[in-house]
């Protein structure tokens, strides 16, 4: 069951992202998609998250690209450094 959905843009570079999040098994899910213009070129990237109850990362998976790079992450628990722009980006619902 969907809990909350949002539809929201940086406001320092062209970008837009909308995600929802839903009742997963033992936690939530986190499903979104995100567009960008990345330093390195356009962005596009879909998102999957599971998350805890406590909203701590089981597992997630990333994949689309950046610039000219076809990108394609899946991980554990917390996802590698450096994957987030939220301490530098700008956005506003």
């Amino acid at each position: 069951m969907m809990i909350a959905a949002a539809f929201w843009r940086r406001i320092d570079v062209l970008g837009r992202d909308a995600a929802r999040v839903s009742e997963a098994d033992g936690g939530f899910q986190l499903l979104g998609h995100t567009v960008f213009l990345d330093p390195r070129g356009p962005t596009a990237l879909r998102y999957v998250l599971n998350l805890a109850r406590d909203w701590s990362t089981l597992d997630g998976h990333i994949s689309g690209f950046i610039g000219d790079r076809q990108e394609t992450i899946a991980s554990r628990g917390r996802l590698p450094a450096g994957l987030s722009t939220a301490k530098t980006a700008a956005w506003q619902t």
